[in-house]
């Protein structure tokens, strides 16, 4: 592994509204997000379209649920839109995934 590749990996890179991610952006990885991970990088966010109607859609209070997490995209960003009044549940059924998502949650001090 190159060292650019291990910074990659191993210590959270910042996106274009802040928040920060473990990324890996092999397009032919996807244990690890691939794709999202490479769009995350090159464009600063996943799928634009759905990230405004989540954000358009959300307030600062009530409950969210993302099924189907991934790495937590918008697990990440609904508990930034929900703030300390609201609660996020973020479900992944693939472990590697779900503990990636786990590790987002923490590097961008999601708590609800």
């Amino acid at each position: 592994m190159s060292r650019r590749e291990h910074i990659i990996r191993n210590s959270p890179f910042p996106v274009l509204d802040g928040t920060k991610w473990f990324l890996w952006p092999e397009a032919d990885n996807p244990d690890f997000g691939g794709f999202v991970d490479a769009t995350l990088i090159n464009a600063g966010h996943w799928e634009s379209e759905s990230t405004n109607c989540v954000v358009s859609m959300c307030g600062p209070t009530g409950v969210c649920l993302d099924i189907g997490a991934h790495i937590g995209y918008y697990t990440v960003l609904l508990s930034r839109l929900m703030g300390p009044q609201g609660y996020v549940v973020g479900v992944e059924g693939d472990p590697t995934r779900a503990a990636l998502c786990a590790q987002h949650l923490v590097a961008n001090n999601c708590g609800n």
